[in-house]
């Protein structure tokens, strides 16, 4: 077997999360929703999008400025244990 016959390990199939997403990840992603009010900003800026007259080509530039700061934000106002 060459270098380049070798085989790789992978692991296969999904692991989906745990059944009721209690987990501490989860809770700090679910902090981070709430503070940063992330599902609400989404859905006026979603609504002031869809009014346009014409749809923009790529959409998602304009997301990614919009929401770029909120993450930081939140992270200097969180204390990680």
């Amino acid at each position: 077997m060459t270098i380049f016959q070798e085989v790789i390990e992978r692991p296969r199939g999904y692991k989906p999360p745990a059944p009721d997403f209690n987990t501490e990840h989860m809770k700090v992603f679910l902090a981070y929703l709430e503070e940063t009010e992330v599902q609400i900003k989404f859905r006026a800026l979603m609504r002031q999008l869809f009014s346009l007259p014409m749809l923009p080509y790529n959409p998602y530039p304009g997301f990614a400025l919009r929401f770029s700061g909120l993450e930081e934000r939140w992270a200097r106002n969180t204390k990680f244990s």
